[in-house]
């Protein structure tokens, strides 16, 4: 009889904790990786020039809002899930500072290195842009070395760190979600007077912020079940599109040239926390492409840049095959070529185990 009950109280605590594992992934998360994998992709290949470059105003402005308003969330995205996955897994500074930062350097250098390779072999030269002083040194690291779009992972690892001390102040001031909110307001509001650069860690700050406050929404409530989920849920998407119609009427100039700031906008941080908020209720995997796109996601982003800057092989290639009519195209077809070429090469690194940990 003791057996029975010693046996079923080990099946039922091994039930409860196969529950707990299967909350840690979030489902949803798999699908926005997808998404905005692709959205980068689309971004650095200038894959929507047909729409841009049209001569119908309306194909124009579509082309420039997908850009702006789409396209630009996804490099928030995915810090709000990296974010979120800190708070909600209680990563404390040994694991941060042991494991985190350390494989995220790993990449960092990891792609530096083969990036160095690539130009030098493509071009014959490599401007190393930065000289000896700390802070030059400083900069060219913070602005991704000799790949720009790296500055990615040294932001991540920047507000990484930050989220952990934020974790901690959280604590320390009875788990004050206003308090985040004011916080918030004002790192996104300063951001607006002090525009920095696309590469810039500051830009960043606000998400830190985000992601803990929708966190803490989420632990009680499970969002989009019950009505006033759903409120706040159409709340922040209100603000989200509020905001961004306020950018467009004022972030242009006589010219309707559009002057946004890439990163420092708070429309951003609201449209990634609205969506952050909304795909917590997904409780399904995505198929096909996307769950493919989604797994190879970090591979993807770090080899697809090398594909079209600095020569632009794809570019050539069309200027030479498509006729004049269909040359608005090409970049769209850039995008296809570079996102197909980068999955196939993510997966023969994976092929080798000790490269395998840098995709």
């Amino acid at each position: 009889m003791k057996k029975v009950i010693i046996i079923n109280v080990i099946g039922q605590s091994l039930n409860l904790w196969s529950r707990v594992m299967k909350k840690e992934h979030y489902k949803g998360f798999d699908f926005i990786r997808g998404y905005s994998c692709l959205a980068v992709v689309l971004w650095h290949s200038c894959g929507l020039t047909f729409l841009v470059d049209s001569s119908i105003l309306i194909l124009k402005n579509l082309g420039n809002a997908i850009y702006y308003n789409v396209c630009l969330l996804a490099v928030p995205m995915f810090f709000q899930i990296s974010l979120f996955l800190i708070y909600s897994q209680q990563r404390e500074f040994s694991y941060i500072l042991g494991k985190r930062i350390p494989r995220l350097l790993k990449i960092y250098l990891f792609w530096n290195v083969v990036g160095t390779i690539i130009i030098y072999f493509t071009q014959r030269e490599v401007d190393l842009l930065f000289s000896l002083h700390v802070k030059s040194l400083l900069l060219w690291f913070v602005k991704g070395g000799v790949r720009p779009e790296l500055y990615f992972l040294v932001s991540l690892i920047i507000i990484t760190i930050l989220a952990t001390f934020n974790q901690y102040f959280f604590k320390i001031s009875k788990k004050s979600i206003s308090l985040q909110l004011i916080l918030l307001l004002i790192s996104s509001l300063a951001l607006y007077k002090y525009q920095f650069k696309f590469w810039s860690p500051l830009n960043f700050i606000p998400y830190t912020f985000s992601s803990l406050i929708v966190f803490e929404l989420t632990k009680k409530v499970n969002p989009l079940t019950t009505k006033n989920s759903k409120k706040l849920f159409f709340f922040i998407l209100l603000t989200f599109i509020f905001t961004t119609i306020v950018e467009w009427l004022f972030m242009q100039d006589m010219h309707s040239k559009i002057v946004f700031p890439i990163y420092s906008r708070m429309s951003l941080v609201i449209g990634s926390s609205a969506i952050l908020y909304a795909i917590l209720a997904i409780n399904h995997l995505p198929n096909g492409f996307i769950a493919l796109v989604s797994q190879y996601s970090l591979g993807i982003y770090c080899i697809h840049y090398n594909l079209i800057y600095p020569n632009d092989y794809f570019g050539k290639i069309w200027s030479h095959v498509l006729p004049n009519q269909l040359a608005l195209i090409g970049n769209t077809l850039t995008f296809c070529m570079v996102t197909i070429v980068s999955i196939i090469l993510v997966k023969l690194i994976r092929n080798n185990k000790i490269l395998a940990e840098f995709t």
